[in-house]
């Protein structure tokens, strides 16, 4: 091995271990106090992963934890408020249900505003299709995205899940619920050592139904 080629993967080595010092992982789940109907419930983690000062990755793992009597599809979920500065690029990557495909920003998330990205069944953040596309009661999934901006990789996971200068940062749609009602539901920091129990079912797929 040449000196040059040692030294190049000695630097990759390096910051490969600096973001995954870096990472910051926190549960999260819903703020039903601040959702539009009181119907839906989830719960999940946040994993941010810096790759540099200027660029970072999250993957949001989300659960459907609403009561099981009124039924609901988690449908779409929608991040980072464009009210907030700082996020040039907010970029989805990939979801582990294919059900699921990126919305490019501006994502109208009302009545909570206009979000940097998001995900959804249906080709929007209202909907369209069968809301049965979406994440049943117990079903998980989670959702890449790549952000980019000045000091994006600085930052920490409570960042993109805390109200900020009055906006919520994260919110999740549903749909289909028994009542025929609908809800876009904010997410909080919840509290618990738990969440690291949670990487290792980050990447993976959710249990389909038959």
């Amino acid at each position: 091995m040449t000196v040059i080629r040692s030294i190049v993967l000695a630097a990759a080595v390096s910051a490969s271990a600096i973001s995954a010092a870096n990472a910051d992982l926190i549960n999260i789940g819903s703020e039903v106090g601040s959702s539009e109907h009181s119907l839906g419930q989830f719960t999940g983690t946040l994993n941010y992963v810096p790759g540099g000062a200027n660029s970072a990755t999250i993957t949001i793992s989300l659960t459907n934890t609403s009561p099981l009597a009124n039924g609901g599809f988690l449908t779409a979920l929608a991040l980072w408020h464009t009210g907030n500065a700082g996020l040039n690029t907010v970029s989805f990557v990939s979801s582990s249900d294919a059900n699921f495909g990126g919305l490019a920003g501006p994502v109208n998330g009302a009545p909570h505003g206009s979000y940097a990205a998001g995900a959804s069944t249906g080709g929007g953040w209202t909907g369209g299709g069968s809301p049965s596309a979406g994440l049943a009661i117990g079903e998980s999934a989670t959702f890449t995205f790549n952000l980019s901006g000045t000091g994006v990789g600085l930052l920490s996971a409570a960042t993109f899940i805390n109200q900020n200068n009055d906006h919520w940062d994260l919110v999740i749609r549903f749909r289909g619920f028994e009542n025929g009602g609908s809800d876009k539901v904010p997410a909080n920091p919840t509290p618990g050592a738990a969440a690291l129990l949670a990487i290792g079912g980050l990447a993976a797929s959710r249990r389909r139904r038959p």
